[in-house]
């Protein structure tokens, strides 16, 4: 059986774009919109012109502010994909016009011309999370980055635990540019009065709410540069996150390229705007590959934090599901797309785990274009022959478990039924982990599930 094809996922026709961003287009159905009496495959995008006039004449820093207050209503949780094109046309007006905006109207277009997109996902993340960095706890904005709080902690969990592997120069850029987004966020959130993890809406096709306040989140000069000194950054470290006006791809089509994703702040009038406030994560987690590109150290960053989530996996099966790990030598030779072993679950039950993941040349950056698709079936059925036909394993029963992730690149994968095992499940690694810790899963319960 072949896997679904995930809105996520690579198009299978190969163009390397997202599923959603490509032929599922041509797939959706006209009776699912035709009944809420809306346009077949309603999409934001930038073709908004009546929006485009209205900021093209008028002063745009007041719609900045606005933006950010939107992005900070829980019941906008999902609508990204709106917000990121809104942004990118405010910002390609700035400068342009003079007159001073009514919101109201405003709101009138943005309900107009962005009534809803079926491109939105829904929300598989909390619209607002906590984490921990050197400072304590901060609020986490991880927007649709699946696993993007996970990620965060995984890849920063595996730069700071072991000493001599990552240049000290580039986990002291770490923590200067994590440390100032997070406090932004931390400031921000406060200003909103939110003060905890936070659900959201889970229907994001519906009009943008109101903003909950009308209160300003612009970070004037002085606060901006009280906040670095206070944390004792480096004054140029706020560099790596402002935008351009006149970025070259501030207008991009593509919204993995949309700059506002990676240099979320921008200047305007005397103060800085934190305009992509609901993908924080986002850009927290490029920074951190980003700057690991610059030290040469990718590579390493890449295998520690995937280490880092199959150890966890491990340690999981183990003491959560009191699996036991048995030797096995029937493992094809080293892929490094894959880690796997062979654990004794019961009297006569084994379960072959095989964890699926990146490596150094699928990263991602800046949203360059590398989406990862490959064929697994050829490995799970050699492997699968391996253990029936191993004296000590033979006349076992066998779960097969797939669990798979990445540093943020979208990926898919593929397999089809395998005859030499009796189930054969897949879960994304970190959905697996949380299952295992809420559920209280014993040794037998995904033979069972």
């Amino acid at each position: 059986m072949t896997k679904k094809i995930g809105r996520n996922d690579p198009c299978p026709c190969r163009s390397g774009k997202k599923y959603k961003h490509c032929c599922m287009r041509a797939e959706q159905s006209i009776d699912s919109t035709a009944q809420q009496g809306r346009s077949l495959l309603q999409s934001s995008g930038l073709d908004a012109p009546r929006i485009k006039a209205y900021l093209e004449t008028h002063n745009v820093t007041p719609v900045l502010d606005y933006l950010i207050a939107l992005q900070l209503t829980p019941a906008n949780n999902g609508k990204n994909l709106r917000f990121e094109h809104i942004g990118q046309l405010v910002v390609s007006s700035m400068g342009k016009g003079k007159a001073t905006p009514d919101l109201h109207a405003f709101k009138r277009l943005v309900d107009e011309e962005y009534p809803y997109d079926m491109m939105d996902d829904i929300p598989m993340n909390m619209y607002c999370e906590t984490v921990v960095f050197h400072g304590g706890n901060y609020m986490f904005f991880p927007g649709l980055s699946i696993h993007c709080s996970e990620l965060f902690r995984a890849m920063t969990e595996s730069i700071y635990r072991v000493d001599s592997i990552f240049p000290e120069d580039f986990k002291a850029e770490i923590y200067q540019g994590v440390t100032l987004i997070l406090e932004l966020g931390n400031a921000i959130a406060t200003r909103v009065g939110i003060e905890r993890m936070t659900r959201g809406s889970d229907n994001p096709r519906e009009v943008i709410a109101e903003a909950l306040s009308n209160q300003s989140y612009a970070i004037p000069k002085a606060m901006m540069a009280y906040l670095i000194r206070f944390n004792r950054l480096d004054e140029h470290i706020l560099e790596n996150f402002l935008l351009d006006k006149d970025d070259p791809e501030i207008l991009t089509s593509n919204p993995e390229r949309n700059p506002i994703l990676y240099r979320p702040i921008i200047e305007s009038e005397g103060d800085y705007y934190f305009i992509g406030i609901s993908n924080q994560g986002c850009a927290i987690n490029n920074f951190i590959l980003k700057k690991a590109a610059k030290y040469n150290c990718t590579n390493e960053l890449v295998q520690l934090t995937q280490e880092t989530v199959w150890d966890r996996i491990g340690r999981s099966c183990m003491n959560l599901m009191h699996w036991t790990p048995i030797e096995f030598d029937g493992f094809l030779e080293d892929d490094a797309h894959y880690y796997e072993c062979l654990f004794r679950i019961d009297v006569n039950w084994v379960a072959y785990l095989c964890y699926v993941k990146d490596t150094v040349n699928d990263i991602s950056i800046d949203g360059a274009e590398r989406s990862i698709h490959w064929n697994m079936d050829a490995r799970l059925k050699q492997t699968l022959a391996a253990i029936k036909s191993n004296e000590e394993t033979k006349e076992y029963h066998v779960l097969t478990l797939v669990v798979y992730s990445s540093m943020g690149e979208p990926f898919g994968l593929m397999m089809n039924e395998q005859l030499d095992t009796d189930y054969l499940l897949h879960f994304s690694a970190f959905d697996f982990m949380q299952l295992i810790q809420t559920e209280k899963w014993d040794n037998m319960s995904l033979v069972r599930y």
